[in-house]
């Protein structure tokens, strides 16, 4: 009886565990409007990911979330429509047209941290993601898999 009491309770928790730990993610999609996508952070040097900043950002998402945050982030794992060259380029400098653009997308906060570089505070930052599912006819030439903003608090509004 005592070892079939600890086999259910074993399952329980781990149950629980798994529950807790993936859905982490989904209670932190937040709906938001970016007011000003000029302002996402689209270069990352290797000191961006400090240790303070991974241990705030994982104790939201989890680790999984946080390894894709870290792989489809910045201008060279996001499709070029989304950075700042395809709004020189294609677009002639015009930023009003990306921000109306940009601005249908469905974008989620998924995480938020304060920003330190260089042991000064630069405000508090979110972690949005855009994901492809909910974004396909946003653009028909285009295909991506999640992708994922880092911006300044001040410049997205939640839903």
């Amino acid at each position: 009886m005592k070892i079939i009491a600890s086999t259910l309770l074993l399952i329980a928790l781990t149950v629980a565990s798994y529950a807790q730990n993936s859905g982490r993610s989904i209670a932190n999609n937040k709906p938001v409007f970016v007011k000003h996508w000029m302002k996402t952070l689209l270069m990352f040097n290797k000191e961006f990911w400090n240790d303070n900043k991974v241990q705030e950002i994982v104790s939201q998402i989890g680790e999984e979330e946080f390894k894709k945050v870290q792989k489809f982030s910045g201008s060279d794992n996001i499709p070029s429509q989304f950075s700042f060259p395809y709004v020189m380029v294609e677009l002639k400098g015009d930023s009003l047209l990306y921000q109306k653009r940009n601005s249908q997308l469905k974008v989620y906060k998924i995480a938020s941290y304060k920003h330190y570089w260089n042991n000064q505070f630069w405000g508090n930052y979110a972690i949005l993601r855009v994901p492809y599912t909910e974004n396909k006819n946003w653009d028909s030439t285009l295909k991506w898999d999640t992708v994922y903003f880092v911006i300044p608090e001040q410049y997205i509004e939640e839903l």
